[in-house]
């Protein structure tokens, strides 16, 4: 009878967060999403899925596709969306120093 009433003292007498009201999980939006990055990266690069995981993998490879957010968004010529430009990119070499020179351009400013 001891162990029994010891062993339920030793139970945390907190709510766990999955079982709390709604109101009681409130948080600031991440800013992320207010600027619209995150969401251009998850269509754009598909971000969410990305798989690299070790060392500063993570972090290298989301400077990168922000580095080429900014470099796609700074070129005027193609009227396409981020996905659209990155993609026409890819195919067209001509289309990618256009990128690159409008990266550059954006450097020297």
């Amino acid at each position: 009878m001891e162990l029994r009433r010891r062993a339920e003292k030793a139970k945390p007498r907190h709510t766990p967060q999955a079982f709390r009201a709604p109101s009681a999980n409130r948080t600031l939006p991440d800013p992320r999403w207010q600027s619209g990055l995150h969401w251009v990266l998850d269509v754009a690069f598909d971000e969410d899925r990305c798989r690299i995981r070790r060392g500063n993998g993570p972090d290298n490879f989301a400077l990168l596709r922000k580095i080429a957010v900014n470099l796609l968004k700074a070129e005027k010529t193609c009227k396409r969306g981020v996905e659209g430009k990155r993609k026409h990119a890819a195919w067209n070499n001509d289309y990618l120093l256009r990128v690159l020179e409008a990266g550059a351009k954006l450097a020297v400013q």
